[in-house]
């Protein structure tokens, strides 16, 4: 299992923003990707949130759960995608995968 990535991008020429969420599998190395518009009404974090969230549900359906901001989880899912850390540009966040009987 691998982590989501995502990045702030802004276009060169219509100046619209958006995030990209990125999830590389480690068995085949291949990739799936989604992009969405930015969202003025959250903050920074949850928008990265919100599009990780999108891409995990894509790739996994109910089979994982997203961890909210204070662990809380109201599922009993295999996988849990836990908030990680700020990449070091500032405009990305990584989500860490852990199996739910490592917590």
């Amino acid at each position: 299992m691998s982590d989501i990535h995502t990045r702030f991008s802004t276009h060169p020429t219509s100046g619209a923003e958006r995030i990209t969420a990125i999830y590389t599998d480690q068995s085949d190395l291949s990739t799936k990707q989604i992009t969405r518009s930015y969202d003025y009404a959250l903050d920074p974090r949850d928008n990265h949130l919100k599009v990780a969230e999108e891409l995990d549900y894509k790739i996994y359906g109910d089979l994982s759960v997203i961890v909210n901001t204070n662990g809380d989880t109201d599922t009993f899912n295999e996988y849990i995608l836990g908030i990680g850390e700020e990449t070091k540009s500032g405009r990305g966040y990584k989500f860490y995968y852990y199996r739910r009987n490592n917590l």
